[in-house]
């Protein structure tokens, strides 16, 4: 009888040392997940840095019109409108002289046309007039 108790107990033994081995793995398992969650964040946050990065300077160096078009996409606007508020918000008073430049042709469009006419068939400098509107009050 005592045999049969102490074999109890030794199987007892081995059934508690092999759930705390379970118990172990699963602990080691729980901190392995932890730090693979750790490194998941940090490469997620890394490649958001990097792209934001790469948003901002990479169409600094390649070629042609990708600057604007990542300009006009970053403001979501089309190209000729996102310029304008660029040069609005960069030199407000050359933005007004180029619209007061731009007033200033197309009224007088068709004598400007008949000067520039009169330029190349005389092939040199021509003075011409026009008419500058009086400034609103």
């Amino acid at each position: 009888m005592l045999a049969r108790q102490t074999k109890k107990v030794s199987d007892g033994g081995e059934s508690l040392e092999r759930v705390a081995a379970d118990v172990g793995d699963y602990l080691r398992s729980a901190r392995l997940r932890q730090e693979q969650d750790w490194w998941l964040w940090g490469g997620g946050g890394a490649g958001l840095v990097a792209g934001i990065l790469l948003t901002l300077f990479l169409p600094r160096v390649l070629a042609g019109s990708v600057d604007m078009a990542v300009a006009s996409t970053a403001m979501n606007a089309y190209r000729w409108n996102a310029g304008i508020s660029l040069m609005q918000s960069g030199s407000p008073g050359g933005w007004r002289s180029l619209v007061d430049a731009s007033n200033l042709v197309r009224a007088n469009q068709e004598a400007l046309r008949a000067c520039a006419g009169a330029a190349a068939k005389a092939k040199k400098e021509q003075r011409c007039t026009i008419n500058v509107a009086a400034p609103a009050q």
